[in-house]
């Protein structure tokens, strides 16, 4: 069982690093695995080399910017017609409530948490009023053939399965006629494009994307199996359109990600898995890289982009919703310094990305 390290806690502290950490009782019961599958973290195995592929999710930058870039930065915020303060989602009550993630779900609770403020903005409807969308993110655990369940995924694909086939209101999977999983499969050449061939030379990539049309075409066959008495529901909410903010994996721009969040509402992005976040109280924070005995390795952990404040010295920070419960943090959320990253390469990562959700009634492929 994971056992609080409090000089790991005092060194934090004794370090004037712009934020205050703390001791949560409640992780004292969790087991090793469920800890890592919390920070979006896994334990070393065979070096650096073997996570050299998650070189994309950095530590929080501590370096700040000098006076003269950020001063660039900020007229460059005005010039795009953005305020330097926008927090209009989270005070006007649009929001969902903070919630608890259970084993390694950052990835559907952050999408969900977004599908549903995007969803009370579009309604105009608060956060717990009767008109609000309050979909469980524990439904793609369950549902979502695209990720992984509780060994972890990514936002852009629960974005796809909710495209694809949605989620539903009454927290049951939707149901999936074979008609529909054979139209996926063959509307879909970036991820089953090569359901219908059969090469020995064919790449690396194309072999993946083999295999899920297999998939995919298997649970067609599964689902004509099926009984009758499978509980299912319609799906109540579908994405019509997502994509990585920027346009594309790997191109990441602060300003067009302040533009998305204060045009649409919050969108997903991903930090690198930190033991220090999980102690974090409150103030900006940044990554400190004091090391811990654990020695685990980041993999990524996905959370919620509210909107960003100018604080009291003249900088500008993210206002980030997290998944560890109301009771961390402030409140469940904690803020980033954009003034440590102008161009989102540290504080968030490639992994940025927006949907824009729909009623299922009124949703039309695109």
């Amino acid at each position: 069982m994971f056992k609080a390290d409090h000089s790991y806690i005092k060194s934090l502290n004794e370090g004037a690093n712009g934020w205050e950490a703390g001791h949560y009782p409640e992780l004292d019961n969790l087991s090793l695995l469920q800890i890592h599958q919390r920070m979006g973290s896994m334990q070393r195995k065979n070096g650096a080399a073997h996570y050299a592929h998650h070189k994309h999710l950095h530590h929080l930058s501590t370096e700040d910017l000098s006076k003269k870039d950020y001063s660039k930065f900020m007229d460059e915020v005005t010039e795009a017609g953005l305020p330097l303060r926008w927090d209009k989602w989270k005070e006007d009550g649009y929001i969902d409530d903070v919630v608890s993630q259970i084993c390694g779900s950052c990835y559907a609770a952050s999408t969900t948490s977004m599908i549903n403020t995007r969803m009370n903005i579009i309604s105009n409807s608060k956060s717990g009023s009767s008109g609000a969308t309050l979909l469980d993110y524990k439904q793609i655990l369950k549902c979502d053939q695209y990720n992984q369940g509780c060994a972890g995924g990514y936002p852009y694909l629960v974005e796809k399965f909710l495209h694809d086939f949605g989620m539903t209101k009454d927290g049951k999977c939707v149901k999936e006629t074979p008609e529909r999983l054979l139209a996926v499969a063959k509307e879909s050449p970036a991820n089953v494009g090569f359901i219908e061939k059969e090469s020995e030379a064919v790449s690396h990539g194309d072999r993946k994307r083999q295999r899920l049309g297999k998939r995919l075409l298997d649970r067609v066959e599964e689902q004509e199996k099926a009984e009758k008495s499978r509980e299912t529901s319609a799906p109540d909410v579908r994405v019509k359109q997502w994509s990585y903010t920027s346009g594309y994996y790997g191109k990441v721009s602060t300003l067009d990600m302040m533009n998305e969040v204060k045009q649409h509402g919050p969108i997903t992005v991903g930090i690198g898995g930190s033991m220090d976040l999980l102690h974090y109280k409150s103030g900006v924070y940044h990554s400190t890289g004091t090391p811990h005995e654990l020695e685990w390795a980041p993999v990524g952990h996905a959370v919620v982009l509210v909107g960003w404040e100018n604080d009291k010295n003249g900088k500008m920070n993210w206002i980030v919703k997290n998944s560890y419960g109301v009771a961390w943090g402030e409140n469940g959320y904690f803020r980033i310094g954009i003034s440590d990253d102008v161009h989102g390469e540290q504080n968030v990562n490639t992994l940025t990305s927006w949907a824009h959700p729909v009623p299922a009634t009124s949703f039309q492929s695109v």
